[in-house]
């Protein structure tokens, strides 16, 4: 550890500083959480399609709580895109991605064509995926195109 991320992880600690270095997450071993898959039979969601119907079972109780709301408050369903992303499927989208970002921007280096795609697509197997963002620095792509 240098002596920037121990000063870091210290300004941490003291609440002068958010996040924690990279290089001491990073370190963390991810521990599955325990909690189980589960889907949704509510009539209030639907789901587009391909769209796998699982996810954690408080995810699903969170979408059924949100469902439930909406339909009260305002007579209408969900209408989910996207709910749980095998790493198949995120590894696919990274490399669509990868593509996409190399043709909009050939003069790109190594680093930056990285950093550009870190910010649009989560890394399979890393701390989560990441909702795709409507600023998507690849012209032409909106989030409802996925």
């Amino acid at each position: 550890m240098t002596i920037r991320v121990l000063y870091n992880y210290i300004l941490v600690r003291l609440g002068l500083r958010k996040n924690l270095p990279a290089e001491v997450v990073n370190r963390k071993e991810v521990r599955e959480c325990g909690e189980g898959m589960s889907t949704t039979t509510s009539d209030l969601i639907i789901f587009a399609n391909e769209v796998a119907n699982f996810a954690r079972e408080g995810v699903i109780a969170r979408l059924e709580t949100a469902a439930k709301s909406v339909h009260q408050k305002h007579g209408l369903k969900l209408l989910v895109y996207e709910l749980y992303r095998s790493p198949e499927n995120q590894a696919g989208l990274r490399d669509r991605d990868r593509k996409e970002l190399v043709a909009a921007h050939p003069e790109y280096s190594e680093s930056q064509l990285e950093a550009a795609l870190n910010r649009i697509s989560a890394k399979v197997g890393g701390s989560g995926h990441r909702p795709r963002s409507p600023k998507s620095t690849i012209p032409g792509r909106s989030r409802a195109s996925g």
